[in-house]
């Protein structure tokens, strides 16, 4: 299993190089944050391959949350309706409880996702990823924070190569 990180400037061909480390035969997860950089992946990809390869996963961070780490193990416990994009009501701030992630009418707080994911199910994500994913890829790794990039550095497969990469401005001086 190979683990790698690049540390590159934007515009360095840090996507260029996932894209061209992609091949046909493997099984891929490709997590990025943005929906933007997703639609870019996909072109890139469809411009390598000429198609969508089937054995490519390529999702949006909130995506690869719900998709592959909420549902399989917890929409049946928390029944939520969705997604509440606004931030937490104040009485939720102390409580461990399933009103700390959730809404009183069961739409999950966006922002507590992963950590909800990273109590109650972190092993069994990263047994899934193991199982399902030759390759774990996650494009703008910088752009995750707290709760969200505890999840991912807890979840990281131990029998899946990974390639992390997170790009930052250069400086002007």
């Amino acid at each position: 299993m190979d683990r790698r990180i690049i540390l590159a400037v934007a515009g360095s061909g840090k996507t260029t190089f996932l894209v061209n480390s992609l091949d046909d035969i493997r099984r891929f997860m490709i997590v990025s944050y943005t929906d933007n950089n997703v639609a870019h992946l996909r072109r890139c990809i469809i411009d390598k391959f000429g198609y969508m390869p089937k054995n490519i996963t390529l999702l949006s961070y909130f995506q690869f949350l719900i998709r592959v780490c909420y549902r399989p193990f917890l929409k049946d416990a928390y029944k939520a309706k969705g997604i509440k994009w606004d931030m937490p009501e104040d009485w939720t701030r102390y409580k461990q409880d399933k009103l700390h992630y959730m809404t009183r009418d069961r739409y999950l707080y966006h922002n507590r996702l992963a950590k909800l994911c990273m109590n109650e199910c972190k092993n069994m994500i990263k047994e899934r990823l193991d199982q399902f994913y030759d390759c774990f890829m996650f494009d703008e790794v910088q752009d995750l924070g707290g709760h969200d990039f505890n999840l991912i550095q807890s979840i990281i497969p131990t029998k899946t190569d990974c390639l992390f990469c997170r790009g930052f401005l250069s400086a002007h001086f």
